[in-house]
């Protein structure tokens, strides 16, 4: 954390706002490394009074390497629910390989990722049934169907009720014209929306 606070203080910024950042960031690194609340669960689902204290995500010291090179070295952050929070910084920066850990797409090598309050390496199919994420850069395999894709990607996040889940996106999101569409015909607006 305080390598890429030096980072962010480097890049040219006012020293002002260098300040601002360095000092949100111990306050968020403080805030992912406090213990966490004792939190009801019943059924799968939080009390509403333990939902208060939970934040929307919790990355705690997540480190990953690749054949010996450091690509993300001890990030930890805490987002709130209902926050719009950017990630950015210079190629090569860990910015993908940290989504790629938060998704459960990457196996953190330290540290641990907790999505409303449920731990992504010991309750993956729950933590992850909290997350949707839609990037412009994600191709969609092209040869299958909006209907194939949808259920693909529902089935890689273990997604109970599945059938009626993606009848209902279909449904919600006007895609049932394109629902029989190999995806490698679609515009791009229209695979943002798958």
């Amino acid at each position: 954390p305080a390598r890429l606070a030096r980072r962010v203080a480097s890049s040219g910024s006012s020293w002002k706002s260098r300040a601002i950042v360095d000092a949100d960031m111990r306050a968020s690194i403080a805030r992912a490394h406090a213990p966490p609340a004792r939190r009801a669960w019943h059924h799968g689902r939080m009390s509403a009074a333990a939902q208060d204290d939970v934040p929307a995500l919790a990355v705690n010291a997540v480190s990953k390497a690749y054949a010996g090179r450091r690509a993300v070295e001890a990030i930890s952050l805490r987002i709130e629910a209902g926050e719009i929070v950017g990630l950015l910084g210079p190629n090569g920066a860990g910015k993908t390989t940290t989504i790629n850990m938060i998704l459960g797409l990457l196996e953190p090598d330290a540290g641990s990722v907790h999505i409303a309050g449920l731990d992504l390496a010991r309750r993956r199919a729950a933590a992850l049934a909290q997350v949707n994420f839609q990037a412009s850069y994600a191709p969609l395999p092209g040869n299958l169907t909006v209907r194939q894709n949808l259920l693909f990607f529902g089935r890689l996040y273990a997604l109970p009720a599945l059938a009626e889940r993606v009848d209902g996106l279909i449904k919600t999101f006007a895609l049932a014209p394109l629902a029989r569409t190999r995806c490698w015909l679609l515009s791009s607006g229209e695979q943002a929306r798958v």
